[in-house]
Order: structure tokens, then C-alpha cells, then sequence
């Protein structure tokens, strides 16, 4: 069986590199200003993605900052991690889901809905899961 991932080899390189810019906006590293930098460089490779494509970019992209930010959950819990890495990557999936499901808005809206929407799957990344028990 072989994993395949519906990336462009280019898209593939800018993604990659938003999210290696992502990591080192933390410890050890701590360069915050790649924070930006890296979610811009998504948002710019986003941009005019019809759903089908920005969802593979946004997985991709949340597996390899969740990997350069929570490589230590392996020392806590060996290859489940993995598990909790894949969930990441699910969530920045459904964010670029989102974004390119408002391709068409006006470009002020648009900043608007992906700004409303990065805080909306934080909040279901963060509170929303355990809140519903």
C-alpha cells in the first residue's frame, strides 16, 4: 500500500516550507515572527484552491507543523502520537476546507471568514472536544 498525498510538487515545497517556518516560531528556536510569515505563506498558496485541492494542502501543512512542534508527545506516547499528529493535520484540514469554500467573497470578507475561522477550529481544537461530555 502506498500513502499519496494530491499535492503538486510545488505546492508540496511552499506548504512544507510554511510549516518548517511555523516551527521555528517556537522553542528552541522561538523566531515568533515566522508565526505570520507561515500562515501567510498558506494563505497565499490557498488562495484561489477550489476545495478538492486546499484540503490535501491544509493536511499536509498540519502534518508538518504538527510534527516540528509536538515531536516530544513521542517521548510521552510512543507511536500513538502519531494518532495526535494526524488529528492536527485534520484540523488544519478543515480549516483550508473553510477557506476555500469562500473563494469567491470579496477579498475584505474574506480575510474576515478565514480570521473567523481560524479562531472557530482552535476553539474546537482546544475546548469544544472536551465541553460536549
Amino acid at each position: 500500500m502506498r500513502f499519496r498525498v494530491s499535492v503538486s510538487p510545488r505546492d508540496g515545497l511552499y506548504v512544507t516550507a510554511a510549516g518548517l517556518l511555523g516551527c521555528a516560531a517556537f522553542p528552541p528556536f522561538a523566531l515568533w515572527p515566522l508565526s505570520l510569515v507561515s500562515i501567510s505563506l498558506l494563505l497565499r498558496v490557498l488562495r484561489d484552491r477550489p476545495v478538492h485541492e486546499a484540503r490535501p494542502i491544509g493536511v499536509l501543512y498540519g502534518l508538518i507543523y504538527g510534527l516540528g512542534t509536538m515531536y516530544w508527545l513521542f517521548n510521552i506516547f510512543g507511536v500513538l502520537a502519531i494518532s495526535l499528529i494526524a488529528i492536527m493535520a485534520a484540523y488544519f484540514g478543515l480549516l483550508a476546507t473553510l477557506i476555500a469554500m469562500i473563494r469567491k467573497r470579496p477579498p475584505l470578507a474574506r480575510a474576515a471568514l478565514a480570521a473567523l475561522f481560524a479562531v472557530g477550529v482552535e476553539w474546537l481544537r482546544g475546548d469544544a472536544w472536551y465541553r460536549a461530555s
